[in-house]
C-alpha cells in the first residue's frame, strides 16, 4: 500500500466507513458476518458514546476507553451531559473525561478514558493487549457505525457488527491496515470502520480470549471513496499507552478532566467585565491575540461579542461551512460557564495549542485553543480544574 494521499481524523459521525468483504462489486463489497446475537455476546463490552456519536470499550467496571476526538466532540456537543449505551440495555452517565495530555486534533495520542458514574453490571470488561507483536496479527473490529452497501447507500441502524483485517504496519502510536479486495490477501470478513465507529475497538485473539489492541482514530478513503477497496485505517496502539491508562484509573484526581457541569447557569444577557485578563502574559503573536480575543468574548457573557470574535479568529473554511453564529450556539457550556471568567495564567503555548487557566470567582478552568497551520483557531475544549 502506498503512503496515504491524505490523512483525516475519523470525526464523530463523519469520516470513516465500514464495508465487509463478500463478492466482487465494482471496487466495493459488503457482508453481514455474524448473527446479531453472536456479535452481542462476543462484544458486549462495546458501547455507544452518546446516542449517535462514536463507540468505546469497557475496560474496567466504571471505565470506558475511546478516542480523544470522540470524547472531546461529544463533551462539547452535550455540554458535558454525556452518557454511554450498552447493548444489554444499561445506560450510564459519564462522570469525568480524561483526554491524553498530548492529544492534538489530526495528530497522535487520540485516546481517552471515560469515568462512569457507577459500575456496569453483567459485563466482563475487556482485557488490554500489552504485547508489542501486533504486526501481521489478525484483528477483529466491532462497532455500531454505519455500513455501506455495494450501490453506495448507507445502512444507519446503529446495530453492533464486527469485521476482520490484518495489521499491515505498526508505528509507535498506531496500528495500520487497509481494506483489501477478495483475492488480494483479504480476510474472510474483510472490512473497515464506518461513521459512528470512531473510538471503537480492534481486538487481537490471545490464549485467554480477545484483548483490546487498537482504538479507531483516523482513516484514508479508498479508490472509490469511503468504504472502497484500498481504504487505509489508523487505530491508536493501546499497548503504547498502558502506563497512562493505569495511572489515570489508579488515581484520577491527579489528572486533568473534562467534567459534567452541575452548578447553576448565569443568565446569558448579563454582561460581566473581563478586565482581569492579563494580555501581556499571552504575548502579541497572531495565535496569542486570537486566544485573548476569545477569552475576552467568553468573559463578556454576550453571544454577539463571541460571534464577532469567532468570525475574526476561526479558520475561514470552518466559518464558511458553518456561520460564526451557528458555531457560537453550539458552545452552550463554554458560553454559560465562562461568562465572567478571566485569564489567570498561561499553562502552555505551542504553534498547535494554547492552554489557558481561567478563573470565575472560586472556580478554575482549563481552556485549550487549537490552531491550524495558518494560525487560525480550529476548535476549543475546556474543563474544570480540581
Amino acid at each position: 500500500m502506498n503512503s496515504p494521499a491524505f490523512l483525516m481524523m475519523a470525526s464523530v459521525l463523519i469520516s470513516m466507513s465500514k464495508s465487509g468483504c463478500g463478492r466482487m462489486e465494482e471496487h466495493m463489497a459488503r457482508q453481514d458476518p455474524t448473527a446479531p446475537a453472536d456479535t452481542a455476546a462476543l462484544f458486549a463490552t462495546v458501547c455507544k458514546v452518546g446516542e449517535r456519536g462514536g463507540d468505546g470499550t469497557l475496560i474496567a467496571p466504571s471505565w470506558v476507553l475511546t478516542a480523544s476526538h470522540v470524547a472531546e466532540g461529544m463533551f462539547s456537543r452535550t455540554g458535558g451531559d454525556l452518557q454511554v449505551y450498552f447493548d444489554n440495555g444499561e445506560v450510564l452517565a459519564v462522570k469525568r473525561i480524561f483526554l491524553h495530555p498530548d492529544f492534538e486534533p489530526m495528530g497522535p495520542h487520540d485516546i481517552a478514558l471515560l469515568e462512569l458514574d457507577g459500575e456496569v453490571s453483567g459485563i466482563t470488561p475487556a482485557a488490554l493487549y500489552t504485547d508489542s507483536d501486533e504486526l501481521h496479527r489478525p484483528i477483529i473490529m466491532a462497532g455500531h457505525g454505519d455500513m455501506r452497501m455495494p450501490d453506495g447507500a448507507w445502512i444507519r441502524e446503529g446495530r453492533l457488527r464486527n469485521y476482520t483485517n490484518i495489521v499491515d504496519q505498526v508505528t509507535d502510536a498506531h496500528l495500520i491496515f487497509d481494506y483489501d479486495a477478495p483475492g488480494s490477501d483479504a480476510t474472510e470478513r474483510e472490512g473497515t470502520g464506518g461513521p459512528g465507529d470512531s473510538g471503537g475497538p480492534a481486538f487481537i485473539a490471545t490464549a485467554d480470549g480477545l484483548a483490546l489492541a487498537g482504538v479507531s482514530s483516523m482513516g484514508e478513503p479508498g479508490a472509490d471513496g469511503p468504504g472502497s477497496y484500498g481504504a487505509r485505517e489508523h487505530f491508536v496502539r493501546v499497548s503504547r499507552y498502558q502506563e497512562w491508562l493505569q495511572a489515570v484509573m489508579r488515581d484520577p484526581t491527579q489528572h486533568h478532566a473534562l467534567v459534567r457541569l452541575q452548578f447553576p447557569v448565569p443568565a446569558k444577557d448579563v454582561a460581566v467585565s473581563a478586565q482581569g485578563i492579563s494580555r501581556h502574559t499571552l504575548g502579541q503573536g497572531k495565535r496569542e491575540r486570537a486566544a485573548s480575543a476569545i477569552v475576552e468574548a467568553l468573559g463578556s457573557g454576550k453571544e454577539t461579542t463571541l460571534v464577532e470574535a469567532i468570525a475574526k479568529t476561526y479558520a475561514p473554511a470552518i466559518v464558511e461551512a458553518r456561520t460564526a453564529q451557528q458555531i457560537a450556539r453550539n458552545m452552550p457550556a463554554l458560553m454559560n460557564e465562562l461568562a465572567g471568567a478571566h485569564l489567570h495564567e498561561v499553562l502552555s503555548s505551542t504553534p498547535e495549542k494554547v492552554s489557558l487557566h481561567l478563573r470565575n470567582e472560586e472556580v478554575s478552568y482549563v481552556l485549550d485553543v487549537f490552531f491550524g497551520p495558518s494560525g487560525h483557531i480550529e476548535q476549543m475544549a475546556f474543563g474544570r480544574l480540581h
